[in-house]
């Protein structure tokens, strides 16, 4: 597992070792602590025993601080919408835009509550800024 407060610059955190093979269903759990408020971006990778292994997509958090949202649905499909959770989703004022991980950026309009997603836009791991004057969050959203 791999922890970012940016959603760029990843550094191991920890890495829980398997059961071994199983038929039945094996969960796995590991509590990182962190002390300091803001967004926390978890990246995942499954190792099988075979030496394949499986980029598991990206999870966050948000230790309470300055601004809680949450993204909804996410993943989301292309050319579909998504919504803000959390009581930082209703302000008039905040400014939402889309990031690739080369450096693109498209700001997305708010229609009832919602923000759409462009048509074309390739599927992949995408950065959601939110910004409201000084405070500024970055959460993670996969494109299907």
């Amino acid at each position: 597992m791999e922890h970012s407060t940016d959603g760029l610059d990843f550094r191991p955190v920890t890495r829980v070792y398997s059961n071994g093979n199983s038929n039945i269903d094996q969960h796995y759990s590991y509590e990182h602590q962190i002390f300091t408020p803001g967004e926390h971006i978890y990246r995942l990778w499954q190792y099988d025993l075979d030496g394949t292994y499986t980029n598991l997509g990206l999870t966050s958090l948000k230790r309470e601080g300055t601004f809680a949202t949450t993204l909804f649905p996410n993943p989301v499909i292309k050319g579909q919408f998504f919504q803000l959770l959390g009581p930082s989703a209703n302000q008039d004022q905040l400014q939402c835009t889309l990031h690739n991980l080369i450096g693109q950026s498209w700001l997305l309009e708010r229609t009832d509550d919602q923000y759409s997603l462009p048509n074309n836009l390739p599927s992949g791991m995408y950065l959601v800024r939110l910004a409201n004057g000084s405070n500024i969050t970055t959460l993670p959203l996969q494109v299907q």
